[in-house]
């Protein structure tokens, strides 16, 4: 399923790697100026790009399922077990440990076979939630529907011909969404953060409803309609229907009657078709989904072997391994490391988010909590767990004294929640 994804890595010295026999770090060419990037040092392994930033963060990209075939290709079936060997040797191979590897951008999707021409139904899709298709073609042949978002990208193309030759099959449709914004799925209660938590079936059993939801939301025509033996109010809408700008014109009017007209265009397509394509292919995508996810017990007690041996090396707010509580073996603050500044060897005391318990040693000394700018938004917990129950406190103490509706002044009474906010004194 999954495919593409930028990450931030975490647990791991910039030693280890610069180490590695496999990576051969080199400082990178700016390719517009041709100066060279000082700051940033880069090594490549079977479609897996490794970077370290100004010494200090370690970020990867590339494809978990070319990873899996040695960078060579991405058109054949890649399985949850699949996946988890690909973690299995990042980890023998760099030490990455999947709990430490935060996902910053993520792809997901599925190929199937289709029994006629993948063409056949690109040329039919029309819009997607009334948003006009950016389309490119690739080795002359291959055609790629792409619906981009702020958070992100929904893309629909022929996989079989993006391989040319090399697939036995031609028509291997692919559905994908691109996470640009780990935000897309925390909305929608995936909590998907790390390496590890693709692995969490409670949370992956999730994402075949996003991937069958947003093919069922596509607006589609079917060619073998006869509209001139419609009356005239459906062979208008039909006629209409099948130009994409006419949806996108008439949702920015109205999304009330942007709703109904296309519920309208669905049940005249559906009713007068006879391709019938998207049911047909929305059943293979729900087939070909289940097979994936429907995972062997002793399959499943590999997965669950593999990342157990990871216990009491992460944090809790981590997610935890299937049919166990979550570790909370939080870092002593005590630890130190090391680190060279200007080629002088500095040993200093490594820090911890005092909620989550992630290091926070690289952030701004005196940073109590897990950075925003680097981990997003989700990390603002980190901080109001702390902060909440205080703010909370004093905005209702403010309202009910500055109220005016009190009987007798009880200003001299109050008793604080928080001595101090450095200690905690309850009331």
């Amino acid at each position: 399923m999954f495919d593409f994804n930028k990450s931030s890595i975490n647990g791991i010295e910039i030693s280890e790697l610069h180490n590695n026999s496999l990576l051969n770090f080199l400082t990178q060419v700016n390719q517009k100026t041709g100066e060279l990037k000082e700051n940033v040092q880069e090594a490549s392994y079977s479609d897996f790009d490794f970077s370290i930033e100004k010494g200090i963060f370690i970020n990867i990209q590339g494809s978990f399922h070319k990873y899996h075939n040695k960078g060579l290709h991405n058109y054949n079936d890649f399985s949850i077990l699949d996946f988890c060997r690909v973690l299995c040797d990042l980890h023998n191979k760099f030490n990455l440990n999947p709990f430490l590897c935060n996902l910053h951008n993520i792809e997901f999707g599925v190929n199937v076979e289709l029994p006629f021409d993948t063409n056949d139904l690109l040329n039919a899709i029309i819009s997607y939630k009334g948003k006009e298709y950016e389309k490119r073609m690739y080795n002359g042949k291959g055609l790629l529907l792409r619906f981009s978002f702020q958070n992100y990208e929904l893309k629909i193309y022929n996989k079989g011909l993006q391989y040319g030759e090399h697939t036995k099959n031609k028509n291997i449709l692919r559905v994908e969404i691109k996470v640009k914004k780990m935000e897309y799925l925390h909305s929608r209660n995936i909590n998907i953060h790390s390496f590890a938590d693709l692995l969490n079936f409670t949370e992956i059993n999730k994402l075949p409803t996003l991937l069958l939801t947003s093919f069922n939301e596509l607006l589609i025509y079917d060619k073998t309609i006869n509209t001139k033996e419609l009356n005239k109010p459906n062979r208008e809408i039909l006629l209409n229907g099948r130009n994409p700008k006419y949806w996108t014109e008439i949702k920015k009017v109205s999304k009330e009657k942007f709703k109904h007209k296309r519920q309208r265009f669905r049940k005249l397509v559906f009713k007068y078709g006879k391709n019938n394509l998207q049911t047909s292919v929305y059943e293979l995508i729900k087939n070909k989904l289940y097979k994936m996810l429907n995972i062997e017990p002793e399959n499943e007690q590999i997965i669950h072997s593999f990342l157990k041996q990871f216990s009491g090396k992460t944090y809790p707010e981590i997610t935890a391994f299937p049919s166990e509580p979550q570790n909370t073996n939080l870092p002593q603050s005590t630890t130190q490391c090391s680190k060279i500044e200007r080629g002088i060897l500095i040993t200093e005391i490594k820090r911890f988010c005092k909620t989550c318990g992630r290091d926070i040693t690289h952030q701004k000394k005196g940073s109590k909590f897990c950075s925003e700018k680097l981990y997003g938004p989700e990390v603002k917990k980190c901080r109001n767990i702390v902060s909440n129950p205080w703010n909370n406190y004093r905005r209702k103490e403010m309202k009910l004294y500055s109220g005016g509706g009190l009987l007798f002044d009880i200003s001299t009474m109050k008793i604080p929640m928080y001595a101090n906010k450095k200690q905690t004194i309850i009331v």
